[in-house]
């Protein structure tokens, strides 16, 4: 069994992420736990292509260039 969690009244794990939440999101607004926009997940999608593309590149030109 594992220890005792200070908010609860049940066992606690340390992976357990969801006994501090109980205590601390009971009176949070519903609106601020929404999804991410779609423009929030293009400019997500746009920014990790961009990084990938430079990365192959200097990638490359470290390869071609070691000898």
């Amino acid at each position: 069994m594992g220890q005792r969690g200070p908010e609860c009244g049940r066992d606690w794990q340390p992976w357990d992420m969801t006994a501090g939440r109980q205590a601390e999101g009971s009176g949070t607004d519903p609106a601020s736990a929404r999804l991410p926009s779609r423009v929030a997940k293009l400019l997500s999608a746009l920014f990790y292509g961009t990084c990938s593309f430079l990365l192959v590149l200097v990638n490359k030109a470290l390869l071609t260039t070691y000898r």
